[in-house]
């Protein structure tokens, strides 16, 4: 979402946008995890058509349905429809400013990047030739030696810390001024096998 507010947007051969695609906090059980909000909207929806066509599926939902806390569904409709709004508004206001019809390619761009029946998942990657194709201004970072080569220096110091250090989140401007969150980091070592003696003949 972040990309869709610049004027141009700088993508290597191998660089991924993601959909929009807002999570919401879900509990279940003692685990608190994030959801695609279109996921409950979806579950919902199809409860309501199974039940309607077959109530006697109603005691298949049954355990279901009590998951839906007050506010559940409309808070994922909106979350949904902000998203998708900020995004369309952001291009309209810069990078499709003086072009053609800014608002149409804003919506066009805004629902397929928010098509979550197409991408169907967070992560999915949206390469730069796709992008390219739905309109969004492009360049292409091997064009730049030098901004190529500083990117990467970035992008694997980046990776080196997250790896290495409790810092899962980072923000760093060029003064050298940064924002860091740090996490709790829980390493697992996985036990092999000792070899046994074996009982002699």
């Amino acid at each position: 979402m972040w990309a869709m507010a610049a004027n141009r947007i700088v993508m290597g051969k191998h660089s991924q946008l993601g959909p929009i695609d807002p999570q919401v906090m879900y509990a279940q059980g003692n685990q608190v995890m994030p959801v695609p909000a279109r996921t409950i909207i979806d579950q919902f929806e199809q409860a309501k058509k199974e039940i309607a066509a077959d109530p006697a599926s109603l005691g298949a939902w049954a355990p279901m349905i009590p998951q839906y806390g007050p506010g559940l569904l409309q808070m994922c409709e909106t979350a949904n429809a902000l998203s998708k709004g900020l995004v369309r508004d952001w291009l309209k206001a810069y990078m499709f400013a003086g072009q053609p019809n800014p608002a149409r390619k804003a919506e066009r761009v805004a629902k397929f990047f928010g098509d979550f029946k197409q991408h169907k998942s967070h992560g999915v990657g949206i390469f730069r030739d796709v992008a390219k194709s739905k309109g969004l201004v492009i360049d292409d970072l091997e064009t730049d030696q030098n901004l190529q080569d500083a990117v990467l220096s970035v992008f694997h110091a980046t990776m080196l810390t997250f790896n290495f250090s409790p810092c899962i989140k980072l923000i760093e401007n060029n003064l050298g001024r940064g924002f860091y969150v740090l996490g709790q980091q829980v390493f697992m070592q996985q036990l092999m096998p000792q070899p046994q003696p074996q009982p002699g003949p």
